[in-house]
């Protein structure tokens, strides 16, 4: 391969707006994720078996923000690989574990409030702490020992593609390739369990509200189960958002793949890339638009947050009062 081979046919204009778009995802992806660790990690009243995986989530989006994107943007400002094929086999390796790590958590996390919303007195048994580390750590080592046929050039290697300068999974010395049965075996396998997982949720929530609404006599104990059910449901519901938004990110890259398999126009790839890589920042956004305790968590992190607490600045002018 020849890595110092520039990319005459790409225009220049769309790698520029590339390298900038990635580079305002890194800071983004950097900082959402940061704040959204944090959050989850530090505010008690959201700590919970679900918050574990959506901080593993926001750690597999950072991974990507600080080891992938940036050699992203290096080879869309100089139109060319740099780094040699070692470095080249290894971003590729990173690259396309740590997609499937996140679409691994994205399905957990689906599982999970199934668990919390139709199977609801099996959840605390299933989701210990020593239970739920164990699930954490196998998403991390199934995606990556997926990878490892490839990385060791048995089925398709890593490599770089001259018609998209792009370091990927390539053809090997057989012509045999993992890429499209990596895409196949992920996706058919987690979108199936995902779709599953709420279609469920969906169906046994407006079941349990449709008896409500036509039994009156429904004893108290039965409404104030309906009313978690309705927040477990509006949790779900930014859950679900975040699954939304990771395939509008994937799609179009998949779409470009398929109706261009000889990659006859490579600035398709690019911009397919840059919408791709939205799904490393995005997560932080919707959290943060949806969810009040997620709001209420980045004020509790301020040094100022009494500033904003009402209920501090009531009781700070009752003991003036009181004086």
């Amino acid at each position: 391969m020849d890595n110092e081979e520039s990319v005459e046919t790409m225009p220049r204009t769309l790698l520029t707006v590339s390298a900038v778009i990635i580079i305002l995802i890194i800071i983004l992806g950097v900082l959402g994720n940061l704040l959204t660790i944090l959050v989850y990690s530090l505010t008690p009243k959201i700590r919970n078996a679900t918050a574990a995986f959506i901080v593993s989530l926001s750690f597999a989006d950072l991974f990507f923000c600080i080891f992938v994107l940036p050699f992203s943007a290096s080879r869309f400002i100089h139109g060319k690989w740099k780094y040699g094929d070692f470095v080249c086999k290894l971003y590729s390796f990173v690259e396309f574990g740590n997609v499937g790590v996140s679409l691994l958590f994205i399905m957990m996390i689906s599982i999970n409030r199934y668990v919390k919303i139709v199977h609801c007195q099996m959840y605390e048994r299933i989701y210990t702490p020593l239970r739920t580390a164990a699930m954490i750590v196998f998403c991390w080592l199934v995606s990556f020992l997926m990878q490892l046929p490839t990385l060791l050039g048995v089925w398709g290697t890593y490599g770089y593609d001259e018609k998209l300068f792009k370091c990927d999974i390539v053809e090997d010395d057989n012509g045999r390739s993992s890429k499209s049965a990596l895409f196949i075996i992920a996706f058919t396998l987690t979108f199936s369990t995902i779709i599953y997982c709420y279609s469920r949720i969906f169906v046994v929530y407006f079941r349990s509200k449709s008896r409500i609404r036509q039994n009156s006599t429904f004893q108290q104990s039965d409404r104030n189960k309906n009313a978690d059910n309705q927040r477990d449901l509006r949790f779900t519901l930014i859950m679900f958002t975040i699954f939304i938004s990771f395939i509008a990110c994937y799609v179009p890259q998949t779409i470009i793949t398929l109706v261009d398999e000889k990659k006859e126009k490579p600035a398709l790839y690019v911009v397919g890339y840059d919408i791709l890589s939205l799904s490393a920042c995005v997560n932080p956004i919707i959290y943060a638009l949806m969810n009040k305790q997620f709001r209420d968590g980045i004020i509790q992190l301020l040094p100022v947050k009494n500033t904003f607490n009402p209920d501090y600045q009531t009781n700070q002018t009752v003991s003036a009062s009181l004086k």
